[in-house]
C-alpha cells in the first residue's frame, strides 16, 4: 500500500475539508431530496427605515439541493398592490435562478399581516418555497 500523498491531494483536502464542514453545518435540515424546507430566515429590508417609500424587502427561499435563493419585493406593493402582482427572477445560486409570481391578492393578504407561501418555477428538477410576511 502506498502511504505517500501528493501535494495536490493534500492541498485539495485542506481546501475542501473546511468547505465540507461549512456545508454540513449550514445545510442543517436540507435533505437533498428535492423537497422544500420551509424554515426560511426572516426577511431583510434595504433602502431605508420602516415606512419609507421605496424600501425593498428581501426574502430567502427554503434550502433545496444545498442552496437557497433570494427575491425582493417593494414594500409599497403590500399597501398598494400592482394589478398584475409582482413577479421576476430569484437571485442566482448553484448556477441557476427560478421565477416567482406573487398575485395582487396575495400581496394584499401579506400587507394585512398574513403569511403567504409561494413556490418557485421548476428548474433543474426542483423548486423552492418563499414565505412572504409583512415586515414592521
Amino acid at each position: 500500500m502506498n502511504s505517500k500523498m501528493s501535494r495536490r491531494v493534500f492541498a485539495e483536502g485542506l481546501v475542501l475539508l473546511p468547505m465540507g464542514l461549512f456545508l454540513v453545518h449550514c445545510s442543517g435540515s436540507d435533505d437533498n431530496s428535492g423537497s422544500s424546507n420551509n424554515n426560511n430566515p426572516p426577511p431583510q429590508q434595504t433602502g431605508g427605515s420602516p415606512g419609507q417609500t421605496g424600501r425593498r424587502i428581501t426574502y430567502t427561499s427554503s434550502v433545496v439541493a444545498s442552496h437557497a435563493h433570494t427575491f425582493s419585493i417593494n414594500s409599497d406593493d403590500f399597501t398598494t398592490p400592482p394589478s398584475g402582482g409582482d413577479s421576476g427572477s430569484t437571485s442566482q445560486s448553484a448556477g441557476h435562478h427560478h421565477q416567482v409570481s406573487v398575485t395582487s391578492d396575495q400581496l394584499a393578504s401579506i400587507g394585512a399581516g398574513q403569511s403567504i407561501t409561494v413556490t418557485t418555477s421548476l428548474v433543474e428538477d426542483h423548486t423552492h418555497d418563499f414565505t412572504f410576511t409583512k415586515m414592521g
